[in-house]
């Protein structure tokens, strides 16, 4: 019984279609990987939007009570979109083993 296990796993069908798997699962993992990347990247670029914006507000030539206002409406608009991104990258990331943060 166990030669013939041994002799099934030596075969030249079973290595290709092992390989196959192997370079498979890599290309995946790969994949989710430089996702993760681009997830990452557009974060920065909102964060940094959200940031600027906030400058420009800031040094609008309004009263303190209208500029907390828009200041509280953009922080609204720019978390929302972020929220989203977060969820997306860390649902990547729960999903690939050894990434775990």
């Amino acid at each position: 019984m166990l030669n013939l296990v041994k002799n099934i796993f030596e075969s030249d069908i079973v290595q290709s279609i092992l390989g196959i798997i192997v370079i498979l699962f890599f290309f995946i993992y790969l994949v989710g990987l430089i996702t993760v990347l681009v997830y990452e990247k557009k974060i920065n670029k909102k964060e940094k939007e959200k940031e600027d914006e906030m400058a420009n507000i800031r040094n609008l030539p309004l009263m303190t009570s209208a500029i907390d206002g828009r200041m509280r409406h953009a922080n609204i608009k720019h978390d929302s979109e972020l929220s989203s991104l977060y969820r997306k990258r860390q649902f990547i990331i729960d999903k690939l083993p050894f990434l775990k943060s």
